[in-house]
């Protein structure tokens, strides 16, 4: 067993994303329920163009225990590219907007675009274990814009370990310290 301040300069990275994550609501002892705290909608922009705008927030996400909890911030809105370097061709896909913990760590900001496989019945492309998604983007054959009616929000709400959300209520009522 190892013990240590996570404020401390003699922290890890590893051991201060550990501790992180018992302040989360838990799917089992030490690993934290991945999903949005706050924010992060998506939207289409003021006009359909072949962007979307993802709203500023915050997510967690942990793919393992001993990786600890990756705390995912967006601290203003972002516009995202998905349709110019990835036209739709002569088939409907289904592409998903996610908030990626290993993008951060690579530098690309987090949120990127998982472009689907073209399918006269598109289904959605696999999430990794580092992500939370966020929406699902429906094409329809050739398209050239996003509008909010081909745009499906995938998000899942979490809170911080004792928060109020759904897994802490009975019949709608708070307990356990809930707001």
């Amino acid at each position: 067993m190892t013990q240590f301040i996570r404020d401390k300069a003699a922290a890890t990275e590893a051991q201060q994303k550990l501790a992180l994550s018992f302040l989360f609501a838990q799917d089992s002892a030490g690993l934290a329920t991945d999903g949005v705290l706050t924010g992060l909608a998506v939207a289409q922009t003021v006009t359909a163009s072949a962007s979307v705008v993802i709203g500023k927030g915050a997510g967690v996400v942990q793919d393992s225990v001993l990786n600890g909890a990756s705390m995912l911030v967006l601290d203003t809105d972002l516009t995202l590219d998905v349709l110019t370097a990835n036209p739709v061709g002569g088939l409907p896909r289904n592409d998903l907007v996610v908030f990626d913990a290993a993008t951060v760590s690579a530098g690309s900001g987090g949120v990127r675009a998982i472009i689907g496989t073209p399918n006269a019945s598109p289904t959605d492309p696999s999430v990794p274990a580092t992500a939370i998604p966020l929406a699902r983007l429906r094409h329809a054959a050739s398209a050239t814009t996003i509008p909010t009616a081909k745009i499906d929000s995938l998000i899942v709400a979490t809170s911080l370990f004792g928060g109020a959300s759904s897994t802490n209520r009975i019949n709608g009522i708070p307990f356990a310290g809930a707001p």
